[in-house]
């Protein structure tokens, strides 16, 4: 009694789903349905419905109960990439000798997690196991199949053991293979709907008028039975009107009988082609070409005719006739020719075709004229040909003129237009060679089809496909996976209906190589429509790879910068906080430096003070005794009174000199002692002095040599402190040179100055002295100070002057060997 029942419930389900079958004429109604029905007849949390695409995938078309992301890992799946159980069932790879396969093909387990716990890891990593994964223990993959194609599967699961039973199982095959015979079936409605759709708008946006006529019987005529827009539009009768129609309605009288007289060719061969006049509903003549067609339809025999509006064409006719009835004055080629290909006439435009075809008239044109010439009279038909002679190129057309009994000959200079059109071909070649040069990739995808018709030689190096294994196919092969590629599709949809196509899309992807390698790259995509309302995407793919390596070494620099400019901070921190403490002390010194020197300058001022004071108080008694002496010196006649005048008039000299020389020295150490400058003559200065000191040189016994150049040299400077240098010079070397010494005064002119040198023979200098020789008061340390006298300033002068100069002064000297001292100052005021 329990199998009576539930075989009567089989039954009762079958008839169910053979309802539902037959219900529907669209796919996806019809997996709503069957679901619903699965899902009451199982009992089962999650069905779902999984029909193959063309790109060998398949994703759910229907489902309740699984989770959104449940679905988008499963949907991508393909067949011969990914490996699991759907797989498996859809290519029809079971092995009915395992406990979890039918001998139909289908899938089913109860206690995933106990069946998972007895295979080993290897076993487990040959297939995915999402459905455990998720915590689905029930699991049912039943194949929908029609005939021996698989269509698709019926995925059943459930989080609870032991709800698809075996006998569950069996009744799902049964009705799996209901629904496929239904999808099948409703799949070829479809496409039978879609075939009359696509002939319905091929019938009615042709450019010709299109009617399909009932055959009469005997005595009876021709009806029209079906016609297009075109036809409706050119005769003006609505669609109801034209199904009444006979051919007598559509043809002017004259046209009427000459079908008649055609009929007896159309009888016997089932096609005809003939010019005759239609005319409108308001009687307006329609010239026109029918093409007729007989064929059966439905066991009946139907004429189909397409007819062709000719007005243009018979215009276009009519003025080549009105233009060839005046030949001679045409500026193009036009040549009457025979039917055997003989040149009847030709204008005088044409005489380039002859000359390029060694003719004259009476000539034959040469292959294939003659043939095409011989075609065109029997076939009425025009046959055009372009030639190409040296600087110019023409396209012929053979026309005939069955009226007169020849062929017209027309030609048309088309050398500009050949010309542009070579210039384009160049253009596209140069373009291409653009793009083959370019170090990216480019793929032009048209929408809606989404079929690749465009890629550069680039693509073999940045994938490895050639270029014809990529035209045609959808760019997913390019993609990781499906989920990426519509993913990809998504954004570029959204970025055209958003009316963001004009600015592009930039987006960074990975892209599969044909090795099955990934690369980083940058899809760089614009958009170009097409006025048949299609678009084409172009991308620009550009490898990243190195970019991605270079942005990574960047990140680490700019960590470990990063890491540096804190370890920087830190340290500038603590010298920031050293440089403080140094900035506190350098101003307590620099305090302690503007006390000393404002006490300096006091002291300066008051020395300055004293010194000026000192001198005056000098001085005052000099003026007298300088007077006295001099006025005793030349009033005496005693010689032993005029030798102590005499003497006292030198002693008052020397004290007033060296009072001068104080009160130098202290003007240059207060800074208050100036220069007269004015151009004069170094040398005849050097030539002065040599002359002023010989007689002393003499008195010591001493040889005085002097060499400068026997040109001018001419400087800016204060001649009496030049002559104050020299002088001291001299008389230095004066008392260090014994008797019989050498003493050589020498000039010379270097490029950025000129250069006085006093040279001697006499005892030199000591080493431990050379470093204090210019300092004042300084005598040196062996010297016989009570022999030589003086104050020691002497070279402290000398080299004060000449530093005011802007110059140098230096010295050479070795004790024993004498000494040479030397100056520079500049030629012009610095």
């Amino acid at each position: 009694m329990t199998t009576k029942l539930r075989s009567g419930q089989t039954l009762e389900t079958a008839y169910k789903f053979l309802e539902i079958a037959n219900r529907h004429v669209e796919i996806k109604p019809l997996l709503v349905e069957f679901l619903a029905e699965f899902k009451a007849l199982t009992g089962c949390s999650a069905i779902g419905i999984r029909l193959l695409d063309e790109e060998r995938s398949i994703p759910y078309s229907v489902y309740e109960g699984f989770s959104r992301d449940f679905v988008e890992l499963e949907s991508p799946l393909v067949i011969g990439t990914d490996r699991c159980m759907c797989i498996n069932v859809i290519a029809g790879t079971t092995d009915p000798s395992k406990p979890f396969y039918t001998e139909i093909g289908s899938f089913f387990m109860n206690r995933t997690s106990n069946f998972l716990a007895t295979v080993s890891e290897d076993e487990k990593g040959q297939t995915r196991n999402a459905c455990n994964a998720h915590g689905y223990e029930s699991v049912a993959l039943i194949p929908i199949r029609s005939g021996d194609s698989v269509l698709g599967l019926i995925h059943v699961a459930d989080r609870h053991e032991n709800m698809v039973p075996p006998v569950l199982v069996a009744e799902l095959e049964k009705i799996g293979l209901v629904l496929g015979n239904a999808i099948q079936r409703v799949r070829l409605t479809q496409s039978l709907r879609d075939s009359e759709q696509r002939f319905r708008a091929l019938f009615d946006n042709t450019g010709d008028a299109i009617i399909l006529w009932e055959m009469p019987g005997s005595g009876y005529e021709a009806r029209v039975i079906e016609a297009n827009q075109v036809a409706c539009d050119r005769y003006g009768y609505a669609h109801e009107e034209m199904l009444h129609l006979t051919a007598r309605d559509l043809n002017t009288p004259e046209s009427y009988a000459q079908t008649n007289v055609s009929s007896e060719a159309f009888q016997r061969t089932g096609q005809l082609t003939v010019q005759i006049v239609h005319r409108t509903k308001s009687g307006q003549p329609i010239p026109s070409e029918v093409s007729a067609h007989r064929f059966e339809l439905n066991g009946k025999t139907v004429i189909l005719s397409v007819i062709r509006d000719i007005r243009k064409r018979l215009e276009q006719e009519a003025e080549i006739r009105s233009l060839a009835a005046f030949p001679l004055s045409n500026p193009s080629p036009v040549l009457r020719v025979s039917m055997e290909g003989s040149v009847l006439f030709a204008n005088p435009a044409a005489s380039p075709l002859l000359r390029e075809w060694h003719i004259d008239t009476g000539g034959v044109l040469p292959p294939p004229w003659p043939e095409q010439a011989g075609r065109a009279w029997k076939t009425g038909e025009e046959f055009e040909a372009e030639l190409e002679i040296p600087g110019a190129t023409y396209a012929l057309t053979l026309f005939p003129d069955t009226a007169n009994g020849f062929l017209n000959l027309y030609g048309l200079d088309i050398t500009r237009r050949k010309s542009a059109e070579r210039g384009l071909k160049e253009s596209r070649d140069r373009l291409e060679k653009l793009n083959n040069s370019l170090p990216d990739a480019i793929v032009v995808v048209r929408r809606p089809g989404k079929r690749i018709e465009y890629v550069n030689r680039r693509m073999v190096e940045l994938y490895g496909y050639t270029p014809e294994e990529c035209l045609g196919r959808t760019p997913g092969f390019l993609f990781p996976d499906r989920a990426s590629y519509l993913a990809q599709s998504r954004r570029l949809s959204e970025a055209i209906s958003s009316g963001k196509a004009a600015e592009g899309l930039r987006t960074e992807a990975f892209q599969r190589r044909k090795s099955g390698e990934l690369f980083p790259c940058e899809l760089i995509q614009t958009f170009q429509p097409h006025p048949d309302g299609s678009m084409s995407t172009i991308t620009i793919v550009r490898d990243i790879t190195e970019q991605r390596k270079s942005q990574e070494e960047i990140e680490v620099y700019q960590h470990r910068l990063e890491d540096m400019v804190a370890a920087r901070t830190e340290a500038l921190g603590s010298e920031i906080i050293q440089r403080q403490k140094a900035e506190s002390e350098l101003r307590l010194l620099f305090d302690r430096e503007q006390t000393l020197s404002s006490a300096l300058r006091q002291q300066i001022e008051e020395r300055s003070l004293y010194t000026r004071a000192l001198v005056h108080e000098l001085k005052t008694p000099l003026t007298p005794l300088l007077t006295a002496s001099d006025y005793l010196e030349a009033s005496l006649t005693d010689e032993t009174a005029r030798s102590f005048a005499h003497n006292i008039k030198v002693g008052a000299r020397n004290m007033e000199k060296r009072i001068n020389e104080l009160l130098d020295l202290a003007r240059g150490e207060v800074g208050t002692l100036r220069l007269s400058y004015r151009s004069f003559d170094l040398a005849a200065l050097l030539e002065k002095i040599a002359e002023y000191v010989r007689p002393e040189a003499i008195h010591r016994g001493i040889q005085l040599e002097l060499d400068v150049p026997p040109a001018p040299v001419v400087i800016s400077a204060d001649p009496d402190r030049l002559r104050q240098v020299v002088t001291n010079l001299v008389s230095n070397s004066f008392k260090f040179s014994r008797k019989g010494g050498h003493v050589k005064i020498s000039l010379r002119q270097d490029p950025d100055g000129a250069v006085t040198s006093v040279a001697d023979n006499g005892t030199g200098i000591a080493t431990a002295d050379l470093p204090y020789i210019f300092e004042p008061y300084h005598r040196g340390q062996n010297t016989d100070k009570k022999r030589l006298g003086g104050l020691g300033l002497g070279l402290a002068l000398s080299k004060m002057f000449v530093e005011l100069h802007g110059g140098q002064i230096w010295l050479k000297s070795a004790h024993g060997k004498g000494s040479t001292f030397s100056f520079k100052v500049p030629y012009s005021k610095s």
